[in-house]
C-alpha cells in the first residue's frame, strides 16, 4: 500500500526529478535537531503570512528560493516507510506540484539549510534553520 502511494508520488510531480526515497537518518544531524524545534506550538517563526492574503504560493516560493537551499533536497512525504523523497528542481511549477501532491504543510532539507511551511489556524509560518541559524528547545531563534 505504502509503496504504491510513494511511486504516485513520484508521478505527481514532473516539475521534479526525484531519486531515491530516504529514512530519517539521511538528514543532517543539525537538521534532526531543529526540526521538533521548529514543530513546537512556541515556536518563533522567520516569516509570516496572513491566512487570506493573496499569493500564498509565490510567498512560500519565494522564501524557500531566497532560502539558499538550491534545487536538489529532501522533501518530507508523510508516507510510512517512504518518509523522505530526494528531489531537483527542473521545472517552473515544482513549487505547485509538491503543494498539490503533499499539502501547504512542506518540510525540505538540503545539507545546509531547512525549510519548513505550516498552514496555521490564521496564517501561514515559515521557518529557516541552517547550521549557524538554530533555535533552543522552545523555539526562539538564538
Amino acid at each position: 500500500m505504502h509503496r504504491k502511494e510513494a511511486e504516485q508520488l513520484r508521478g505527481r510531480l514532473p516539475s521534479l526529478e526525484t531519486y531515491d526515497f530516504a529514512d530519517r537518518d539521511a538528514l543532517p544531524a543539525w537538521a534532526l535537531e531543529e526540526l521538533p524545534k521548529i514543530a513546537r506550538t512556541t515556536a518563533e517563526p522567520d516569516a509570516r503570512l496572513p491566512e487570506k492574503a493573496p499569493d500564498v504560493r509565490g510567498w512560500i516560493r519565494d522564501f524557500v528560493v531566497t532560502s539558499g537551499i538550491g534545487d536538489r533536497f529532501l522533501v518530507a512525504t508523510g508516507i510510512e516507510g517512504y518518509r523522505w523523497l530526494e528531489v531537483r528542481i527542473r521545472g517552473v511549477s515544482w513549487l505547485d506540484e509538491l503543494v498539490d501532491a503533499l499539502g501547504e504543510d512542506l518540510r525540505l532539507v538540503s545539507p545546509d539549510v531547512l525549510v519548513a511551511i505550516y498552514a496555521e489556524e490564521y496564517e501561514y509560518q515559515a521557518f529557516l534553520a541552517t547550521p549557524t541559524h538554530r533555535r533552543d528547545a522552545d523555539g526562539a531563534i538564538v
